[in-house]
């Protein structure tokens, strides 16, 4: 191989650099000379042998190898559509039948190998694998099963969304076999025992508040919550009754506000419970300020309909005064038969929802 003049050739690089850098200057010391013939041949001895492993690589998905110049480009593309020339006889029926077979060929290696990925994580868990062969009943309820300790920790391992009890924060492998027997599952599924959960119960409602999580007292619990409580304190004691909430009323200063204002604009009428020490007295008449509201309902329209707004608003006048508008909710009161209501909500369908409105409240009352 012949350098230029001024040049010496590298012998690890097989390139040519110069005599004045400092390579060239320790490749001349070294004794080397600047035709350097017994290198000639390898550079290209060493090209072709790269570019065998380069065109025998496979290319990436949607791409195919050129055999003119043994690069990948791209599917569909215009170098790939001046290689592979349309067949005169092929349909494009024939391409859509191959698309879909590479298609599904796709799919089964993708679950393939998902199917791999699953076996080995579930080999590699730091946590026993419990295989159930039979089926338990106690594990399709909310209570823990009346069992051995080993049992019940797999059930708790299986239903319960925490390792330990979101009251007591115990955790549930430190707990002796008659305290686990106590644990129920809740709504939200967090285990709790029901010793602590039933004094949680009595708690609130000797305050007079709704039953609620004993780990976020913005959610009550449901009903569901409360028979497995019941189900769980009569394995020990058969007569347990769950205390009935108080009968809480509203107070006696809120009355129920049903008229047009500025606040709901025309067509529609404001729906709510204000607190009447908080009026005022102006020369038009008595206002309410925004304070003075309690309980918000929402909007009516005051459009035709089946039912005419007024026979609905002599409903609401007649629940308000034995008090069945308004139910007792977490830290206050919440308004039944769908209250409130948007002014969107009247946009479509007026008059079907305003017959539905009229039947619960004939429900209610």
């Amino acid at each position: 191989m012949q350098c230029e003049p001024g040049k010496i050739l590298n012998p690890m690089t097989l390139r040519c650099v110069s005599l004045a850098g400092k390579v060239g200057k320790q490749l001349y010391e070294q004794g080397y000379v600047r035709n350097a013939e017994l290198a000639q041949g390898l550079p290209f001895a060493r090209r072709t042998r790269r570019q065998v492993q380069k065109k025998n690589a496979p290319c990436d998905y949607g791409y195919e190898r050129n055999p003119a110049t043994g690069r990948c480009v791209k599917y569909g593309g215009k170098t790939h559509k001046k290689v592979h020339k349309r067949d005169p006889y092929r349909s494009p029926r024939d391409d859509r039948r191959d698309h879909r077979r590479d298609d599904r060929r796709d799919h089964r290696r993708d679950d393939r190998r998902d199917h791999r990925r699953d076996h080995r994580r579930d080999h590699h868990r730091s946590w026993p694998v419990y295989e159930q062969t039979t089926t338990d009943a106690t594990e399709e309820l909310d209570m823990a099963p009346l069992a051995d300790k080993e049992t019940i920790l797999r059930w708790t391992r299986k239903n319960c969304k925490y390792s330990n009890d979101v009251i007591s924060r115990r955790h549930f492998v430190h707990e002796s076999q008659a305290a686990l027997q106590d644990l129920i599952r809740l709504h939200d599924g967090s285990c709790v025992a029901a010793p602590a959960l039933n004094d949680h119960v009595h708690r609130q409602q000797r305050l007079g508040e709704t039953p609620s999580l004993p780990h976020n007292r913005s959610v009550p619990l449901k009903r569901r919550d409360l028979d497995t409580l019941r189900e769980t304190m009569r394995r020990k004691t058969p007569g347990y009754k769950l205390p009935g909430l108080p009968n809480k009323l509203p107070p006696a200063e809120w009355q129920l506000y049903a008229a047009s204002d500025q606040r709901s604009g025309p067509g529609f009428l404001s729906v709510c419970y204000v607190d009447v020490t908080k009026a005022k007295r102006t020369a038009v008449g008595v206002e309410f300020p925004l304070e003075s509201i309690k309980v918000n309902m929402g909007y009516l329209p005051t459009g035709d309909g089946r039912h005419s707004i007024q026979h609905i608003l002599d409903i609401l006048k007649k629940l308000a005064d034995k008090n069945k508008l308004l139910v007792p909710a977490v830290r206050g009161w919440k308004p039944v038969a769908g209250f409130p209501f948007t002014k969107s909500h009247w946009t479509r369908d007026r008059s079907e929802k305003l017959s539905d409105l009229y039947q619960d409240l004939i429900a209610l009352n």
